[in-house]
């Protein structure tokens, strides 16, 4: 039996359909195999898959959007393990090898979620993103907050995807959300690779999707999950906080698109529904804005759109802002292994805010570079 199916779906992807397969085959993991399903494309899609012969397994149907074409693709598959690929991002070459190794060795886990590294159209890189230093583990409160990863950073078992009946067609945008929610109020064991395994383009096409249609699905598989009797009443009673973080959410598409005014309604009422967003001159405010900065709906600066609409009621918001940016950037020179930038940055927040100093996380981080910085040295002497 093949050990992971990797599925990827296309529509019209010829531009990119390439450099997504030729990642699969270039895995040093080998135990594998690729189902690439057609979703109806007119463009060169199909020439290019009859190209690589029976390295690939072809699928070709109808026009009938991404979750179908997902769930097709593993009705077609052999593989105890499924891993998704969508076909404008890469896998970096030991995803597979990592992740499968983590579900071989780890009976109970359902599904593995990686790191990823946001890239441009032209393959060049934007952001790396390393959700464990954030999140340290996965859970129905993590997801439902702060979501998970893409589909293309995650491996799951067979058996949970068809517990929950994979894929909601009905869901056109935020499928993977929805997804995520269900296998999470199902008690599905999830852990992350900490790993940075995937390559995740950020480009024209999936930029122009319409952020108020993007906005109603969202809504509509929150609504699905706060229905849903499995979930916990803490959690419940935590709704203003998922309502303002998604319409904050919204606010940052509707910035990048130029309609500021109704982007800036978005941001107040997101305060007027969760009021502690204002507290510690705006801390958690100023945390999601960050967040937003950097996805692929933003043009990088919502931070500063926020700390502008909201001047009047939160003065220091920018200074909160600027505190958090460098947070950021201190936990992510930590997992990206910038050990002098650990330090350098450390001691800026410190100066900018000396609660930092009763921060446990950050001095462990400190300690670990630190050491990391005096074997290195130590290596080359």
């Amino acid at each position: 039996m093949t050990k992971v199916s990797v599925i990827i779906p296309t529509y019209n992807g010829a531009r990119f359909l390439r450099e997504a397969i030729d990642s699969v085959l270039a895995q040093t993991y080998e135990d594998y195999e690729i189902i690439v399903v057609d979703d109806g494309s007119t463009d060169d899609t199909a020439t290019i898959l009859h190209r690589y012969g029976d390295r690939i397994i072809p699928v070709h149907q109808s026009n009938q959007k991404l979750s179908a074409a997902r769930n097709n693709g593993v009705a077609a598959s052999k593989g105890k393990y499924i891993a998704f690929l969508d076909s404008d991002d890469q896998f970096l070459p030991d995803k597979l090898q990592l992740q499968a190794r983590i579900l071989d060795e780890n009976p109970e886990v359902g599904l593995v979620a990686s790191g990823f590294e946001q890239i441009d159209e032209a393959g060049q890189a934007i952001s790396t993103i390393h959700p464990w230093l954030y999140f340290p583990s996965v859970s129905l409160e993590s997801i439902l907050f702060y979501g998970l990863a893409p589909p293309s950073a995650v491996m799951m078992r067979r058996d949970w995807f068809e517990r929950v009946g994979g894929f909601d067609p009905a869901f056109f945008y935020t499928e993977d959300m929805d997804f995520w929610y269900r296998l999470a109020l199902s008690e599905c064991p999830m852990a992350w690779s900490p790993s940075v395994l995937l390559r995740y383009r950020i480009h024209a096409l999936n930029k122009s999707r319409s952020s108020k249609i993007h906005y109603q699905y969202f809504r509509k598989a929150i609504e699905r999950a706060f229905a849903d009797s499995r979930l916990p009443d803490e959690i419940r009673t935590r709704r203003a906080e998922i309502d303002a973080i998604i319409d904050l959410s919204e606010a940052a598409r509707l910035a990048a698109g130029g309609w500021k005014e109704a982007a800036s309604e978005r941001v107040r009422r997101a305060v007027a529904t969760n009021p502690s967003l204002k507290i510690s001159d705006g801390y958690g405010l100023a945390e999601i804005a960050v967040s937003h900065n950097s996805t692929v709906w933003s043009d990088g600066r919502f931070s500063e759109f926020v700390a502008s609409v909201m001047q009047d009621e939160i003065p220091n918001l920018m200074r909160t802002i600027g505190i958090v940016t460098l947070k950021k950037r201190f936990y992510n020179s930590f997992g990206e292994r910038r050990t002098d930038n650990v330090l350098r940055t450390w001691f800026d927040i410190a100066r900018r805010d000396p609660r930092w100093l009763l921060n446990r996380g950050g001095w462990s981080i400190l300690r670990q570079s630190i050491m990391r910085r005096e074997h290195q040295i130590g290596a080359r002497e």
